[in-house]
């Protein structure tokens, strides 16, 4: 008898909670908000979006502050939203005071252990085939449209949980984005998971630190994603794509560009601001623009981790960069040059002369474009003509009438709108939307301020740059200001990153009863920051009363140009840290000017003087006086807290009074 042999296969096969579970369909944004809050809508679901969705009545919603982001950090989403190619239109949150601020506060690798034993439960969160429009999102710190976070939580020693988090496929278009750090126009932060085939289009982000048209701040896997609009921050690490990314073996950028225009104080790129992992098949060509560690390609980082990647001198106005090489915009128009480094054209596509590389995903479309502009005592050479389409690379110059210089633009793009910091150079422009561009020019000439308002319009209006000469017309009375900006008063000229390099003839006049109180604020004055050609002089300020949080003064929070015959007189500055009368940081020149008559300059803690906290090297202090109260706690000065430059010829009369040690009639210390 022939026996048969059988053998049995058994197959283990794990199965995450909802794969193959039954989809529940989203089709508004009130049952998108049900996500999370209700027991039929889990969190860990599977959901698809049935239509397009509306989501304007956002606005209203809780008492203005819109749309509730979706779970916990110890509940977050970790489930399946399959957008199906739909869009949410007009998205609202309104949450300054909150963290981890998007449609989902966390898209999580979920892992919940129950003992080395037990298997853990495992959840992977994907959001994938979504459009966000015209969606405007505003939190504290983490912040991204899509959500604040993609990010594993919970974890395990058993094998067998490897999956992480996956956002792909998605369209960010014409959205804006404030908030403080961690910014991104897809997510403020990923680590671990991918992020992949995402295109954000006229974004406008907004906030201080790690700031990115795509990621605020990565530690994981972007692939084939690439970013339009402005980018802005007060702070450091600030790019086109993202902020910072981070050495971890897994994070990686391939295949990525932006035409962001990138703005930030230090660490600015316009790929990415700082950079530590591999980047691959990379550009960046949109305007970049900061003070310190600024690149075409990427602000700071190692720049052995950059290989073959690109950025156009022409459009960055950058010819630096901490990894990557320089290409013209010509040169960047011209297919062999990327062939020839060995990139993919099976990913990339471009038109020869017309546009850069463009992703195969994200062509041009049928949709021709107009490049709007208006003048008034000039015009604007655009080249080539019309008609523009999507990626289409156009070159701009500014030429002004006899007796007429270039102040700026004035950009609309969709419905966005914002100042541009000013460019006396040719202009490299990537089409991506309609855009009406205000190039404006002014008569070569003194601007007068003849009030308060006047003053407040500089580098907050077109027709008052930062960089041009004004003049003081008559004495102003700026009492007004008490009431200005719900009790903060006037507004310190400048921000971080746009310095003031002009000039102010003060013509003898006197400004009174200027009010500036803004304790959360540094650098508070009437000017932030004096840029090295600035120049202010021939102006009295007093019976003004200036109170900031560092280096606060009453003309300016840091000097790096020239002041000449300013008068300081009967007036209060009072800071936690760094109080000048005249200036709190001095790098530059100041010259035949006085702190008099009962001023007060108060410091909580350290750095205080009568001129300034702290005069630095190289900086000079000539023919001045101080007959004024100076108090504070360390390094308390008559002229100066701290002097590590040259102070001649000056005096002090008044008070000084230090309550720990390092105090002078003169300087506080003395290293100059």
């Amino acid at each position: 008898m022939k026996k048969i042999r059988c053998v049995y296969f058994i197959f283990f096969i794990f199965i995450t909670p909802y794969l193959y579970a039954q989809a529940i369909g989203i089709d508004s944004i009130d049952e998108l908000q049900l996500i999370g809050n209700n027991p039929s809508y889990p969190r860990n679901g599977n959901y698809v979006l049935t239509q397009d969705i509306d989501a304007s009545v956002t606005s209203s919603w809780n008492g203005g502050k819109g749309f509730q982001p979706i779970g916990t950090y110890s509940a977050p989403f970790c489930g399946v939203f399959d957008g199906q190619g739909y869009k949410i239109t007009g998205l609202y949150i309104n949450r300054p005071d909150e963290n981890y601020v998007g449609i989902f506060r966390y898209v999580a690798t979920h892992i919940i252990p129950h003992g080395s034993s037990q298997p853990p439960e495992f959840y992977v969160g994907k959001i994938k085939n979504l459009s966000i429009e015209n969606a405007t999102i505003i939190g504290g710190t983490t912040v991204g449209c899509i959500g604040g976070s993609a990010q594993r939580i919970g974890s395990t020693t058993q094998s067998g949980y490897d999956e992480r988090h996956l956002i792909e496929n998605i369209k960010i278009i014409n959205s804006k984005i404030n908030g403080i750090s961690f910014l991104g126009g897809v997510v403020g932060s990923i680590s671990e998971g991918t992020l992949q085939n995402c295109f954000v289009r006229d974004i406008f982000i907004i906030g201080n630190s790690t700031i990115g048209g795509i990621v605020g701040s990565s530690s994981a896997k972007i692939e084939k994603c690439c970013s339009t609009g402005l980018v802005y921050g007060e702070e450091n690490q600030i790019g086109g794509l993202i902020g910072s990314a981070s050495s971890v073996s897994y994070s990686t950028i391939n295949q990525c560009f932006s035409t962001c225009w990138t703005f930030g104080k230090d660490s600015v790129g316009g790929l990415i601001g700082n950079n530590s992992a591999l980047t691959t098949e990379c550009y960046s060509a949109g305007l970049v623009y900061g003070r310190s560690n600024v690149g075409g390609l990427v602000g700071t980082g190692d720049p052995l981790k950059v290989q073959i990647s690109f950025f156009d001198t022409d459009a960055t106005q950058q010819i630096q960069s901490t990894g990557g090489l320089q290409l013209s915009t010509d040169q960047m128009l011209t297919p062999d040059i990327f062939q020839s480094a060995g990139w993919n054209y099976s990913v990339w596509s471009q038109n020869n002369g017309v546009t850069r590389p463009y992703l195969n995903i994200f062509p041009p479309t049928a949709e021709e474009l107009t490049l709007t502009t208006t003048t008034e005592n000039g015009n604007a050479n655009i080249q080539p003509s019309s008609p523009y389409y999507l990626w289409s690379v156009v070159k701009l110059t500014p030429n002004p009438n006899t007796g007429y210089r270039f102040a700026g633009y004035e950009l609309y793009s969709g419905t966005n709108k914002a100042f541009i910091v000013p460019i006396e150079t040719p202009t490299v422009w990537t089409m991506t939307s309609s855009t009406t561009l205000q190039v404006k020019f002014l008569l070569n000439q003194s601007i007068p301020i003849a009030n308060i308002s006047d003053l407040q319009k500089i580098g907050n209006d077109i027709n008052y740059p930062l960089f041009w000469s004004y003049a003081i017309t008559s004495d102003i009375d700026a009492t007004t200001t008490q009431t200005w900006n719900s009790g903060k008063g006037f507004a310190p000229i400048g921000t971080n990153v746009f310095w003031f390099n002009g000039t102010i003839d003060g013509g003898g006049y006197t400004i009174s009863n200027l009010y500036i109180n803004r304790p959360d604020e540094q650098y508070v004055a009437l000017i932030k920051y004096l840029d090295t050609s600035a120049k202010i002089s021939n102006l009295t300020l007093s019976n003004s009363s200036v109170t900031g949080g560092d280096n606060v003064a009453l003309l300016a929070g840091e000097n790096s140009g020239n002041i000449d015959n300013l008068i300081i007189s009967n007036s209060q500055i009072q800071s936690n840290s760094g109080s000048g009368g005249l200036v709190s940081v001095n790098k530059g020149t100041i010259n035949k000017s006085s702190v008099e008559n009962n001023s007060r300059v108060i410091c909580l803690t350290d750095y205080a003087g009568g001129i300034c906290s702290r005069n630095e090297s190289g900086a000079t202090i000539y023919f001045s006086n101080v007959d004024a109260n100076v108090s504070g706690n360390s390094y308390i000065g008559g002229i100066t807290g701290n002097n590590k430059g040259t102070i001649r010829k000056c005096s002090s009369s008044g008070t000084v009074n230090s309550s720990v040690s390092f105090v002078g009639g003169v300087a506080g210390t003395n290293q100059g």
